[in-house]
């Protein structure tokens, strides 16, 4: 108790402490670029960060023990925040780069990745930017720290040379990147135009609570600020793969290298999904036209998303073979998960936003894991000689005879996604009933909503029609996810597998990268298991005090604005 009394006054007094987790992962990068010097110590720069990346991780925990729900700490005149909201994103994201680096031992085994020492720089400062991103309280830092994730994702996409499809990849990512970003640029000089070159998001609020009268609906200011939310909810949508903004993610996940589309599948959108919330939460939410725009656009996009993620991924089933791509039905997993997680956003409440927090947690932790044992297989199918593509469908069949550990961590993986086990089917359920709360609202119009949900007739429609799309579509996602569970539990073996299957098996031998990406998986199995387990903790402590401690920070950035107007 004394120990976490004198760091809370550490973390409140210094002016470096709520900086600490960014430094280590500067200093991580730093480590990286300098050992790309040699390629000698480029393939083991993930050794030497390893012991920082864990430091950062362990910080980040003892920092979210201390801090309240009702406790911020600013840095830099408002633009940085470190709040509980911040840090549960921010430990999602320190969980995934050090579960990337240490399976860096085995994935930069892979012969297209030629400089294997700024792929590692690269990957960290992608996470540095991810980082910066959640507690970005300023237009400046939020638009900095996404332009570091893009320009990083990038340089990560195409740095296999060899591979075409690598470099496609790569031009479709900068052109639909920087169109998204030209749109929030674009919304951004709105705002920041409307607040007389105020940058800060808290004094926002006072500017939009200013149209308090019906009469002001229709003056030239309100219009702008309605563009602005426009704006920036299409260029969110782009770089969450929300429909219709989703285009670009199958191919780009597929032609990227595998690692690659691990960091596109999970760093850049918790980043993105924090910021999202943090700008609506903190700008648009004092208004109720506001509110309304943002939730009817937001529900349009999930129900639109979890359609087409869930209906082309089950149509790559009756592609041929050599058109079938792991990576690419991922992408279509992806649109359809983070539509799942906007059902809940778009309610917007603190109960609602806790949901979406429970279940965009779980998932980062069951996906993770899944494309962490993807690269086990990559690796396990080039190690063998095998002569399959380790992204095809084929490459899955007969997996658990020939290595039944990987089958069954896969199998675990695909399972929850496809909420059949308890990780993700609990959070499914308690999303479900979200939007079922205000659905209800529809069908029984007498009935009174709690004073924390939006009462819009629209919303409660689209909510109703929300309910029925989640469990639509959760069935048929159930499919594809079982399409490929039932390659892994396959007899029939395609003719290099069953000859490795007859083969003498070779003598263990010690090798750490191996047993640091097994290390991995195991402890990424058994983080989800603690959602099932102990989902009370996650969802009553964890994931609400997230979201009270981001809707208390918008509602005190909005008290010290008023005061300083009064001390004026």
């Amino acid at each position: 108790m004394i120990v976490l009394k004198s760091f809370e006054l550490f973390l409140n007094k210094s002016v470096i402490a709520p900086l600490i987790p960014e430094l280590f992962l500067l200093l991580g990068a730093l480590i990286a670029l300098l050992c790309s010097i040699s390629p000698k110590h480029a393939l083991r720069a993930w050794i030497y960060n390893t012991p920082v990346l864990i430091l950062a991780f362990v910080y980040n925990i003892l920092v979210y023990s201390v801090l309240s729900s009702n406790e911020q700490v600013y840095l830099f005149k408002g633009t940085f925040v470190l709040d509980s909201f911040s840090v549960l994103l921010k430990g999602l994201i320190l969980l995934t780069i050090l579960s990337f680096n240490l399976s860096a031992g085995i994935s930069l085994k892979n012969r297209e990745i030629i400089a294997k020492g700024e792929f590692q720089f690269l990957a960290l400062t992608m996470s540095l930017g991810a980082a910066f991103l959640v507690s970005a309280n300023d237009l400046i830092l939020t638009f900095v720290s996404l332009e570091l994730i893009s320009l990083s994702a990038i340089a990560l996409i195409s740095i296999a040379k060899k591979n075409s499809l690598s470099s496609e990849a790569g031009i479709k990512y900068l052109l639909n990147g920087a169109f998204a970003s030209a749109i929030l640029l674009f919304g951004f000089s709105i705002i920041f135009g409307l607040a007389q070159g105020n940058t800060l998001f808290s004094t926002y609020p006072d500017i939009i609570k200013n149209f308090n009268n019906i009469e002001l609906l229709k003056t030239f200011p309100f219009t702008l600020f309605a563009l602005a939310l426009f704006l920036l909810t299409a260029a969110f949508g782009f770089k969450l793969s929300l429909a219709p903004f989703q285009l670009w993610t199958p191919d780009v996940y597929e032609g990227a290298p595998l690692p690659t589309t691990t960091l596109m599948a999970t760093i850049s959108k918790i980043a993105v999904f924090g910021i999202m919330c943090r700008i609506f939460f903190t700008i648009f939410s004092f208004h109720i036209v506001f509110t309304g725009i943002f939730a009817c656009l937001l529900a349009l996009m999930a129900i639109l998303s979890m359609l087409y993620g869930n209906l082309i991924g089950l149509r790559q089933f009756s592609l041929s073979p050599a058109k079938r791509s792991l990576k690419r039905l991922m992408a279509y997993s992806s649109m359809a998960q983070m539509g799942y997680i906007m059902t809940a956003i778009c309610l917007v409440s603190d109960i609602h936003l806790e949901r979406a927090l429970f279940y965009l947690s779980a998932y980062i932790v069951v996906n993770l894991a899944f494309f962490v044992a993807l690269i086990k297989l990559e690796h396990w199918h080039k190690e063998n000689n095998l002569g399959i593509n380790p992204d095809s469908f084929e490459a899955l069949k007969g997996l658990f005879k020939l290595n039944p550990k990987l089958g069954l961590l896969m199998t675990f993986c695909l399972a929850n996604l496809a909420a059949i086990l308890p990780s993700l089917l609990i959070a499914k359920i308690i999303l479900l009933q979200s939007s079922l709360s205000v659905g209800l609202k529809y069908l029984i119009p007498s009935l009174t909503l709690t004073e924390s949900q939006i009462q819009l007739p629209v919303l409660s429609f689209l909510s109703f029609i929300m309910t029925i799309i989640i469990l639509i579509t959760s069935i048929i996602g159930a499919f594809y996810y079982f399409g490929l569970i039932k390659n892994i539990f396959s007899d029939n073996l395609p003719e290099a597998e069953n000859k490795l299957f007859n083969a003498t098996k070779p003598a263990l031998r010690f090798d750490l990268s191996r047993l640091m990406l097994n290390g991995t998986m195991i402890s990424l199995l058994i983080l989800s298991l603690s959602f099932t387990f102990n989902f009370q903790f996650w969802l009553q402590t964890v994931s609400r005090e997230s979201a009270i401690a981001l809707l208390s920070s918008a509602a005190n950035g909005l008290k010290e604005v008023m005061l300083e107007k009064e001390v004026k």
